[in-house]
């Protein structure tokens, strides 16, 4: 019978989403290489094409480097993984990234996010066909968003930016890449209706 993550439940409470902290203490003890943010975005970018049957084989395969207790953190990563659906399924911009909190540093913060951004093009990728004859890279939004998000991926602040300017800029791009995975979700509509049961590979 596999225990509970320690600490995952009782100090979640109701959030929809665990945080950034506990999912990478989770990962680190049961051995996993994974690292939160960019599992979350490879999740958001399967569930874009594959649709909420993907968690399961998601989480399989986020533990697949994990030892003997990675069995202990598979029901934090369904809940990470159902929520961001329920999240885009429901259209309404109320999907969060999972990102480290404010007390972390800038510079932690944007590197998470870039990983966010990684993950993401990982799931999309993962979850089609591979090259360009990948069909999720011909539309036109997702394409361009895309394009963007490989961007931020190198996302570097300037020594002579202020912190309030560095913040500015940091939360700017987080708004424009959560808006963006609402509208590439909406418009692979018709690809994760014909994915259906595909194999995550």
């Amino acid at each position: 019978m596999s225990r509970p993550v320690p600490g995952i439940e009782n100090r979640m409470g109701s959030l929809p989403v665990p945080e950034w902290a506990l999912i990478g203490e989770a990962l680190r003890g049961a051995g996993s290489l994974g690292e939160p943010s960019e599992i979350h975005g490879e999740i958001c970018g399967l569930l874009c094409v594959m649709g909420e049957d993907v968690v399961s084989s998601w989480v399989t395969g986020t533990l697949s480097d994990a030892g003997s207790t990675a069995a202990d953190v598979g029901p934090a990563l369904e809940l990470l993984g159902g929520s961001a659906f329920t999240a885009l399924e429901a259209g309404d911009m109320s999907i969060s990234l999972l990102l480290p909190g404010d007390d972390e540093s800038l510079v932690i913060r944007a590197e998470a996010l870039g990983h966010w951004c990684q993950g993401f093009m990982h799931g999309l990728g993962a979850g089609g066909q591979g090259g360009n004859q990948n069909p999720i890279v011909r539309e036109g939004l997702t394409r361009d968003i895309i394009l963007d998000f490989s961007e931020i991926t190198r996302v570097m602040f300037a020594d002579d930016e202020t912190e309030e300017e560095g913040e500015a800029a940091f939360m700017e791009l987080v708004e424009y890449v959560r808006v963006s995975v609402q509208l590439v979700f909406e418009e692979l509509l018709a690809i994760r209706g014909g994915v259906g049961n595909a194999s995550l590979h």
